[in-house]
């Protein structure tokens, strides 16, 4: 038995002695003189781009007002002009009927007498009435939506000189915000960071609201705006930073 092992080992010793290293290769550089021949080197080196950061041109006076973001084609399929006729199958519902055709569950109620819009049968013929066209809605866009959400935009404008150089309340409101003392433009950035608004827009809100940005009288605001100078009277939603978390939220 033990000279069986030693024939094992001894076996094992011969067939490692006569694997043979493989031969070292150079590293591939497909630009370099041992590129294969007949085959064009290949370059890997390029100018490194750069990211662009360009403000948009400034809007001259009496020039229009254009929204970044436009109107695209809309194309709306034709209204029915007459009724339709509908069979109900398994598993209907007349709230899914209603949704289907574009009708009220109550328009398809009445125009089939039924009082209980939870009892159907199958093979039921409804009445489908003509939808009533709604009204159109407003053309107008109140704020384009690169002016709502915080984004690149944002960083141009320097809440803290902006703030100063208007002189109002603002410019010497401070807050305890979470145990941490924080002034006006620190505020307004925490809040339009939490909820992900623009900061002009919080603080034109905030302008139109109470006055606290180029109030000229800036020791003694209206005192109905002390507690909440957004206007959302609230006893949880006291003071700047938790009124601005609000609208934030709203918007």
């Amino acid at each position: 038995m033990r000279l069986q092992k030693i024939w094992i080992v001894t076996l094992l010793l011969i067939l490692a002695a006569c694997v043979r290293p493989a031969p070292d290769s150079p590293p591939w550089n497909p630009s370099g003189a041992d590129s294969t021949p007949g085959l064009p080197a290949v370059s890997l080196t390029g100018s490194t781009a750069t990211a662009s950061f360009r403000l948009l041109p400034t809007r001259l006076p009496g020039s229009p007002i254009l929204t970044p973001t436009p109107d695209v084609p809309r194309f709306f399929p034709t209204p029915r002009s007459g009724p339709e006729t509908y069979i109900v199958q398994a598993g209907d519902t007349l709230g899914a009927i209603s949704l289907r055709y574009g009708v009220s569950v109550e328009a398809l109620m009445q125009a089939n007498g039924l009082y209980d819009p939870n009892t159907l049968a199958v093979g039921q013929t409804l009445q489908i009435p003509v939808p009533t066209p709604q009204p159109a809605g407003p053309s107008f866009k109140i704020i384009p939506d690169s002016e709502l959400v915080y984004g690149p935009m944002s960083l141009t404008l320097d809440l803290e000189s902006f703030i100063r150089s208007k002189a109002g309340y603002l410019a010497s409101y401070q807050e305890d915000v979470d145990g941490e003392t924080l002034n006006a433009a620190q505020i307004i950035l925490r809040a339009a960071q939490n909820d992900s608004v623009n900061p002009r827009l919080l603080l034109a809100v905030l302008e139109y609201r109470s006055g606290w940005v180029t109030n000229p009288n800036s020791l003694s605001p209206d005192p109905a705006t002390l507690a909440a100078p957004l206007g959302f009277n609230d006893n949880w939603h006291i003071g700047l930073y938790r009124q601005l978390t609000w609208a934030a939220n709203a918007l």
